[in-house]
């Protein structure tokens, strides 16, 4: 049998993020706090696209400077909260709660531009619900924990 060689894009993303937020969990486990990591992250990040300034474009007015503004607060605000949800809970409870962005993308698309949403999705959706739900449960030892990995990595996904 024959894959196309694309549809393994999203696999190793999958499998990259999973090692990242081990990595991530090892890190606060070890002193790193979320701050430091967000920081070293975004120098990171800042780095890297630095050279991309020199590929020149089209300069844009000043009073469309609240967009990418508000853009980096929103990315940052999320990375805040999932960096918390990593270090303060499990990442087996994060990482599939992180997976229903695209759910609730799709639950945005229906809601603001009308598109029709497969059953299918809907029903993926429900599972997602029910694996991060099997995940947490621990026969009542620390709900409040894995309650508030949920909210976070939830806030995060929402944001």
């Amino acid at each position: 049998m024959h894959f196309p060689a694309h549809l393994f894009i999203p696999l190793t993303c999958g499998f990259v993020y999973v090692v990242g937020a081990l990595c991530l969990k090892r890190a606060a486990d070890h002193g790193a706090g979320v701050w430091r990591a967000t920081f070293v992250t975004n120098l990171t990040m800042a780095v890297g696209f630095l050279p991309m300034w020199l590929l020149g474009g089209q300069s844009h007015p000043w009073t469309d400077f609240w967009q990418p503004a508000l853009t980096g607060l929103l990315f940052t605000l999320a990375q805040l909260l999932i960096y918390l949800a990593i270090s303060r809970g499990d990442v087996s409870v994060t990482t599939p709660v992180m997976g229903t962005k695209s759910i609730l993308v799709a639950v945005i698309a229906s809601a603001l531009f009308a598109v029709k949403i497969p059953v299918s999705w809907w029903w993926a959706a429900g599972l997602c619900a029910v694996a991060v739900l099997l995940l947490g449960w621990n026969g009542g030892n620390a709900a409040s924990r894995v309650g508030m990995t949920i909210f976070l990595a939830t806030a995060s996904a929402t944001t």
